[in-house]
């Protein structure tokens, strides 16, 4: 699924490439007029991963490129700074203990369970990326470190009952009524609050592919890559954020 979604995003981003340098294709400046640019970036994580997922989440804020050859504004490599806010989102299950339990009828059966864990995460993030556009193609690379400051947080873990269908779980006088889910067959383990010992950074690395459109001193760069934490959430799990994150950057020549 995520390898269909991964070609299909690429697929609509290289026709829309083509759309735009075949309807501009005399307004269109091949090359840049200055050695450095500021704009803005915004994009999607189609598939955020902490460990095993599912939920998406988003990214937007300031960026700007600084050529490392000043006298070539056709410079192929640069530095890029990005300043955003990142929200990530995402669900995660471990499968739990197989118990067996008799039926009203007196059949023995194995009980199926899991234990689940719903994540949200947003942070401040400032990053600097190296890039290189080869022989002075319009296609490049992106790599380099991500430093982010959690600025909110919130998890919420359940242990639910997935099989036999006509089997509850046996209510416990210590947990709230409130916690039981689904006909007791799910229970509130751990109810929805903050991230318990957060670490207070997070520390990635980012690395990614683009194409540039270059359209009079406009920058238009569609671009998708892969986000990978180096540090987990917390001081008490080994939960690591990761997300492949797809989006576009405008940039605007000083």
């Amino acid at each position: 699924m995520k390898s269909m979604c991964t070609k299909l995003f690429l697929f609509l981003i290289l026709g829309c490439c083509q759309s735009i340098l075949m309807a501009q294709e005399v307004e269109i400046v091949e090359s840049k007029t200055s050695t450095s640019s500021i704009g803005i970036i915004a994009g999607y994580n189609p598939f955020p991963k902490f460990t095993t997922s599912s939920k998406p989440g988003f990214y937007a804020g300031l960026s700007f490129e600084k050529q490392f050859e000043e006298e070539n504004a056709n410079s192929t490599s640069s530095i890029i700074i990005r300043g955003m806010y990142e929200s990530m989102s995402a669900f995660f299950e471990v499968p739990g203990e197989s118990y067996p339990s008799r039926l009203p009828n007196g059949t023995e059966v194995n009980q199926k369970t899991r234990h689940t864990t719903n994540i949200r995460y947003s942070m401040a993030t400032i990053e600097a990326v190296y890039k290189l556009n080869p022989f002075g193609s319009k296609f490049g690379f992106t790599v380099g470190p991500s430093l982010s400051l959690p600025l909110s947080t919130s998890i919420e873990q359940r242990f639910e009952l997935l099989e036999p269908n006509d089997v509850r779980i046996d209510i416990d006088p210590s947990i709230p009524a409130d916690r039981y889910l689904d006909s007791n067959r799910t229970i509130i383990t751990s109810p929805e609050g903050p991230i318990k010992e957060l670490n207070p950074f997070r520390i990635a690395l980012k690395f990614g592919v683009h194409y540039e459109l270059i359209v009079a001193r406009t920058v238009i760069v569609p671009h998708i890559g892969y986000n990978y934490g180096l540090t987990t959430t917390s001081k008490v799990d080994g939960v690591r954020i990761n997300a492949i994150q797809a989006g576009v950057e405008v940039r605007f020549a000083l």
